[in-house]
């Protein structure tokens, strides 16, 4: 296929990396529309701008921060009122599996009204895991290529993890009966992965849980995500006191903040732990967490930089995530980073920051340890991390998205590639 003609329909539910696969294709020539369920970039969405700040409730907030930025108006088609109806029913689930019962009965709907709008003049239809499988089907039937994206570790992988996590804090955070369900979201992605000409994944993580899963090699590709300038690089000043140590997550057994504790009790004087993002854990176990962690709960988006600029290291250690995104934040704000492998792995274990293993409350606390105790270490690692944030814009990850879909990279292409994303 001539690449100058390649035309992608990107079809999305949510505003998944602030809308990054259709703008980096954007930017590209090669976005045909993006298909979405509500935004704030055109409509009767867009006049909420002018609802005066002070009134402004946290799920209006967020919509208005849902823009497509640098997407022409006419490539962006949208059904706000299933967006609408999406979020009032996800504001009343109480668990992962009413949220996973939701997200399949919504994403047929959605599928339902991309194909009844039809493909225009696209050559390719590019869906996400979940949401996607009518998408394919519907759009292979008229000749187009098919790609989909799974953003996270497979969801039979991921439920392994987590079931052994809820067994050894179960009085951390609910952990509801699913199992049902969890095999129907299952069985759906397998049959997209199965009926996609191509499938992309943001991480060396995933696509080991693809291999695990019995899917072959040649079926996927690997594309580290980019973003743009939402952090600007900051030129740290030399530390004193104690080390200030940042977490921006999820506060829940997923993103490791039961090791973070670990950490901070047999570190206890000399650092200082702050964790910013709401919480699902139980009341209990926020109150272990307070006694060695400041739990500064959810905060505006215009409000993160300023957690940022405080930190000296950034720690996120995740037991099961698909690509830490805010990982290229911290990277993009000059922090050194603590991560695991199950995080997508933006650094370079010892250049970057430390690679250290899920679970493991002592090795975060000996590298945290190291850093305070060699000023000179945390200051080249520093610019390290700004120098690795280059590699990650969303220049860079358009780049990348491109190639993906317009043919297969040569052996010493890939070979590069997977030199250039190892820890």
């Amino acid at each position: 296929m001539n690449h100058e003609k390649m035309r992608v329909r990107v079809c999305q539910l949510g505003a998944r990396l602030h809308y990054g696969a259709a703008r980096s294709l954007e930017r590209k020539s090669a976005l045909e529309m993006l298909i979405t369920d509500i935004c704030a970039a055109k409509g009767w969405p867009s006049l909420l701008r002018f609802v005066p700040p002070s009134l402004r409730p946290a799920s209006l907030k967020r919509l208005l921060g849902r823009v497509p930025a640098e997407i022409p108006h006419k490539r962006i088609a949208m059904y706000p009122r299933l967006g609408v109806e999406y979020q009032q029913l996800l504001s009343r689930c109480n668990d992962r599996g009413e949220r996973l019962r939701v997200s399949l009965r919504v994403g047929k709907r959605f599928g339902d009204l991309v194909i009844r709008q039809g493909f225009g003049n696209a050559t390719h239809a590019y869906v996400f895991s979940g949401a996607g499988l009518e998408i394919i089907q519907a759009a292979k039937s008229r000749g187009l290529q098919t790609v989909v994206e799974l953003p996270a570790a497979p969801c039979e992988i991921e439920q392994n993890i987590m079931d052994q996590e809820f067994s050894n804090y179960g009085d951390w955070e609910t952990n509801a009966n699913c199992d049902e369900v969890l095999k129907e979201f299952a069985a759906l992605q397998r049959i997209e992965w199965a009926t996609a000409d191509r499938i992309v994944v943001p991480s060396q993580f995933v696509a080991r849980g693809l291999e695990t899963l019995g899917v072959p090699p040649d079926r996927f590709v690997i594309v580290p995500y980019g973003i743009g300038g939402t952090l600007k690089q900051t030129v740290r000043n030399e530390r004193t006191g104690p080390l200030r140590v940042l977490t921006v997550a999820g506060v829940k057994l997923q993103k490791g903040p039961q090791y973070i504790l670990q950490a901070a009790k047999l570190l206890r004087s000399g650092f200082e732990f702050r964790l910013v993002g709401s919480s699902a854990l139980s009341s209990s176990a926020e109150k272990q967490l307070r006694e060695n962690v400041d739990l500064v709960g959810i905060v505006p988006r215009t409000e993160v930089r300023a957690h940022f600029e405080w930190a000296d290291v950034f720690l996120f250690p995740s037991i099961c995530d698909g690509f830490g995104v805010v990982l290229l934040e911290a990277l993009a704000a000059g922090l050194p980073i603590i991560t695991t492998p199950n995080t997508g792995v933006a650094i370079r274990d010892g250049i970057e920051g430390f690679v250290v293993p899920i679970r493991d409350g002592s090795a975060i606390a000996d590298r945290l340890d190291r850093l305070a105790s060699d000023p000179s270490l945390l200051k080249q690692m520093s610019q390290h991390a700004m120098e690795r944030a280059k590699d990650f814009t969303l220049d860079a990850y358009s780049d990348r998205l491109y190639d993906a879909l317009t043919g297969e990279p040569t052996e010493s292409e890939k070979d590069n590639a997977a030199l250039s994303f190892k820890c």
